[in-house]
């Protein structure tokens, strides 16, 4: 488990796995976006939503799959 080991709190695993989660079909499906306030909570599992309305502003990140391994992404 090399990818949890970077994870301060135990709380940002069952986040980080949905964002791998998602990430994985949005790019076996195409161009695809992601609220960026779906990211932060990854690193601020306990927010508060006065907090992360703040990075809803924000908008979506939108990413482009360029092969099978990677792509590209653009903030909105």
């Amino acid at each position: 488990m090399g990818l949890f080991s970077c994870l301060k709190w135990p709380e940002m695993r069952p986040v980080t796995m949905e964002l791998i989660k998602r990430m994985h079909e949005g790019h076996t499906q195409g161009r695809f976006s992601i609220p960026v306030v779906e990211f932060a909570r990854v690193f601020a599992p306990g927010a508060q939503a006065e907090e992360l309305a703040k990075v809803i502003e924000r908008g979506d990140i939108d990413f482009m799959p360029e092969s099978e391994r990677g792509g590209t992404f653009q903030l909105a």
